[in-house]
């Protein structure tokens, strides 16, 4: 199974942008939606609709996987949802540290 975990819903609201200005608790409510929406979607198996929850510029390292950049990488790469390859999504907070 492929554990797409906190990196697909911390990477979207991160980079949208619209939640830097947000308080921290509305931050992880926020991010929190994003996941939850996802794992509807998935489970409604509205696959078509997973890439619209991402931004143009999205970047996900998802384990054991290449790499996937951008919304129109994302499409391809849901698209196997469809084909039946099994996803297990567990979200996870992380802190970002500034170095």
């Amino acid at each position: 199974m492929a554990h797409l975990g906190a990196a697909l819903a911390l990477l979207l609201m991160i980079s949208g942008g619209s939640v830097a200005q947000a308080s921290p608790a509305s931050d992880a409510a926020a991010i929190r939606a994003v996941g939850d929406r996802w794992k509807a979607l998935y489970a409604a198996g509205r696959f078509s609709e997973i890439p619209e929850l991402y931004t143009t510029d999205t970047l996900v390292m998802p384990r054991g996987r290449p790499r996937i950049e951008g919304r129109e990488q994302m499409r391809r790469s849901i698209g196997g949802l469809a084909a039946g390859r099994k996803v297990d999504v567990a979200q996870r907070l992380m802190r970002n540290v500034e170095l």
